[in-house]
């Protein structure tokens, strides 16, 4: 099968039961305010059915990683925080960390929405990755990256610049005993 007409398979097949319950918890008003001080944004990957050949991806679990860090940074910080699922704020979009964003030309939404990468489990503030799955090859131990993330919640509302914030708290420069 070419390439394409797996593409056109893959993309016309039906929504599974994850993804119909993910849109459920994760729908939001697209065209509501997003107050950037305490924002989070999480990219997870979705649709693992449609690599599953390849991976042994389990969607529910990148689904329950995002609720449970998105609970225990609330609880952390002590005040509602702002999580995005797979979306970006477009006062954020020329960050270099945001990829792969679907073009909204509507002014009344205030975010982008991207293409998740496959395996993704991103934890971000303003272009500040926090934890990289990714690149750090493991999930995150959840009460250690929601302490990160408030701490520098806390430091970006002080008025820390953003250059300081990614000194201070990008995932890349730490090793895997200093996020736990």
């Amino acid at each position: 099968m070419a390439d394409a007409e797996l593409r056109a398979e893959i993309e016309s097949a039906p929504p599974s039961e994850t993804q119909k319950k993910a849109a459920v918890v994760e729908q939001r008003n697209a065209e509501a305010n997003v107050e950037l001080s305490d924002v989070v944004v999480i990219e997870h990957c979705i649709n693992c059915k449609a690599h599953s050949v390849h991976l042994r991806h389990d969607e529910q679990k990148y689904l329950n990683f995002a609720q449970q860090l998105s609970a225990a940074i609330a609880a952390e910080t002590g005040k509602p925080t702002q999580t995005l699922y797979n979306e970006v704020p477009k006062a954020w979009a020329d960050r270099d960390t945001y990829c792969q964003l679907i073009p909204c030309y509507d002014d009344k939404r205030m975010c982008y929405s991207m293409i998740p990468r496959v395996g993704a489990f991103e934890v971000s503030i303003c272009g500040v990755i926090i934890f990289s799955k990714l690149c750090l090859q493991y999930w995150p131990h959840v009460p250690s990256v929601a302490k990160r993330v408030a701490a520098c919640l806390k430091d970006k509302a002080s008025g820390m610049d953003e250059g300081t914030l990614k000194s201070r708290y990008e995932a890349q420069s730490q090793s895997k005993t200093s996020l736990m």
